[in-house]
């Protein structure tokens, strides 16, 4: 497994009084693995790569920031592309 952090931008970005954007956050990840699954003979190599982008940003004046994000994964045996929401998360 390979993992990457990094901040993306400190933008500080404010709509009016109702939403001010912190940070914008990327983590990119390679996952490599080697198993046998019951029911099929031999042995297959796992692979996925993917990106997560998430958001720190306060609503409504509020000082405790928040964070929601977006995860894409790619899984390069079956070429399939998935896209899931990250945990939405309270920092206190």
């Amino acid at each position: 497994s390979l993992d990457y952090h990094l901040p993306l931008a400190y933008p500080h970005w404010a709509v009016g009084r109702w939403l001010y954007v912190q940070r914008l956050r990327a983590n990119g990840f390679l996952d490599v693995a080697r198993g046998r699954s019951a029911g099929i003979s031999g042995e297959r190599n796992y692979r996925n790569v993917g990106l997560d982008a998430s958001v720190l940003f306060n609503v409504l004046r509020l000082r405790t920031p928040l964070e929601a994000g977006v995860r894409v994964v790619v899984d390069t045996y079956t070429q399939e592309l998935v896209v899931e929401p990250l945990a939405f998360s309270i920092r206190l």
